[in-house]
């Protein structure tokens, strides 16, 4: 796993050299419609030195006020080390008939970033982005180094409400998992 992490992340950054944008890179993955009860994965290789933000971009089906949240940890994997971290950045945004605006006291950054809001329910050809969707969240970092691989990976979630011990728990399932992974890739 670790050896195709790599390769992909190789021949993207060979891509992003070859277009000339290797110092800034968005990327924009569409995740659908978020119904109650369901759960995307999240997880994105990025380049060594220069900010990259990948936005994720969904519509919230059902009736009323869904919570949707999201947890993400960062890990920076180098030869003979056991890994570190780097911050994230994210920020849940929403459509208001003209732009994207961000929703208050859902910006967070850290190594392991947990943020929600309560979501109402949203679907159809009106929204502003490249899906059409009417929410977003967005990730953005800035891995330092030059040697390994830097990833993140979580996950977004649509849960009926009260979810906030859900999204905890999530959170912390999401860390403890990848930091399973950093702990075997470290070994092997």
């Amino acid at each position: 796993m670790a050896r195709l992490l790599k390769v992909l992340l190789g021949v993207w950054l060979a891509g992003m050299l070859l277009s000339g944008s290797a110092s800034a890179a968005v990327r924009e993955f569409d995740l659908g419609v978020l119904t109650s009860g369901s759960v995307q994965g999240l997880f994105q290789a990025l380049p060594f030195g220069g900010e990259t933000t990948d936005i994720y971009e969904f519509d919230v089906g059902g009736t009323g006020f869904t919570t949707v949240g999201a947890s993400l940890v960062s890990l920076l994997t180098t030869p003979g080390s056991s890994g570190a971290s780097f911050n994230l950045s994210t920020q849940l945004l929403e459509w208001n008939g003209l732009s994207f605006v961000p929703i208050p006291l859902t910006g967070t950054t850290g190594p392991a970033v947990v943020t929600s809001a309560d979501l109402e329910a949203a679907s159809g050809a009106d929204g502003g982005n490249f899906f059409d969707r009417h929410y977003e969240l967005t990730v953005s970092a800035t891995p330092l180094g030059s040697v390994g691989i830097a990833s993140y990976g979580g996950s977004i979630s649509a849960v009926p409400e009260p979810s906030l011990s859900l999204l905890v728990f999530g959170g912390i399932i999401s860390m403890a998992f990848l930091g399973r992974r950093r702990l075997t890739a470290s070994a092997g």
